[in-house]
């Protein structure tokens, strides 16, 4: 699968509120810990699955679901 490396905007914003710092954070940690469907894209573009070796399965699109439906539950 081909990627728009080339023709992609880019844009970066300050998180100045704290609790959405914090949630942005989390999400970023689930995404760098997901086991099965994390890819490497490298010089070559060649776009391979990281291998999950022993590690338990986390899938990302999943942890962020379950976690965002995590925050509106009541206290």
């Amino acid at each position: 699968m081909t990627r728009n490396i080339d023709y992609r905007i880019e844009v970066a914003a300050p998180l100045l509120d704290p609790r959405l710092k914090q949630r942005v954070l989390d999400i970023f940690d689930l995404l760098f810990n997901d086991t099965v469907k994390a890819r490497y894209l490298d010089k070559e573009l060649s776009n391979r699955y990281v291998p999950r070796g022993n590690r338990r399965k986390v899938r990302a699109q999943l942890a962020i679901y379950d976690y965002l439906k995590s925050l509106e539950q009541p206290d």
